[in-house]
């Protein structure tokens, strides 16, 4: 039995493409308007959306479109997963953003709101809330994308026997705009399934 891809996920600043298919097109909005774009085209209902940070907007929206198409519901709770992604920049968005509201002493209002996701792994906290994943994360920074890096790492996540599904990939929101690619991994014998490969990780992300 191998390691198929289930379904995945490709975001950039113009376009959303999911398992192939070019779903949503950017009509020149900024970052902030397009991730509203993409929330309204999921027709996602979730209050805690709107006060989480832009990586985990947009790692939360990447998720339920790959989960939606892997056929799985939020209902139940999920044991045989774990959670793997990579970036560049960690949470540089976020402390940027912060430290905005400390540096200057005259103005000095350091926001809670912004402090809590001054650290990357925080969008797979809010896609395990989301998705009822009761499961290891892992979220490593790398220089740049990776295709070899994200296929070890999943590959070393596997060594844990209980574990059947990843959801796995590339998750970058910053100075450079947006850019994720994020997937879902099944150990599968369904020959109608892309097979989890270095190569294959590497077309999805480079697939326009």
């Amino acid at each position: 039995m191998g390691k198929k891809i289930l379904s995945y996920c490709r975001i950039t600043d113009d376009k959303v493409i999911l398992n192939g298919n070019l779903v949503l097109s950017n009509n020149n909005s900024d970052l902030n308007h397009w991730i509203t774009d993409i929330y309204d085209y999921t027709k996602l209902s979730y209050p805690k959306f709107h006060k989480m940070d832009r990586l985990s907007k947009v790692g939360v929206l990447a998720a339920e479109m790959v989960m939606s198409e892997s056929g799985f519901d939020n209902d139940n709770l999920k044991r045989d997963w774990a959670l793997c992604c990579m970036n560049s920049s960690a949470s540089l968005d976020d402390d940027e953003a912060y430290q905005k509201t400390i540096q200057n002493a005259e103005e000095f209002y350091p926001a809670p709101s912004l402090f809590v996701y001054t650290l990357p792994n925080i969008v797979l906290g809010e896609i395990a809330i989301r998705h009822k994943l009761r499961c290891e994360s892992s979220f490593y920074v790398c220089e740049k994308f990776s295709a070899d890096a994200i296929y070890n790492a999943i590959e070393d996540v596997y060594l844990c026997e209980s574990v059947r599904y990843v959801m796995g990939g590339w998750l970058e929101v910053g100075r450079e705009g947006c850019d994720i690619l994020l997937f879902v991994i099944e150990e599968s014998d369904n020959g109608n399934l892309q097979d989890f490969s270095i190569e294959n990780l590497r077309n999805l992300y480079l697939k326009k």
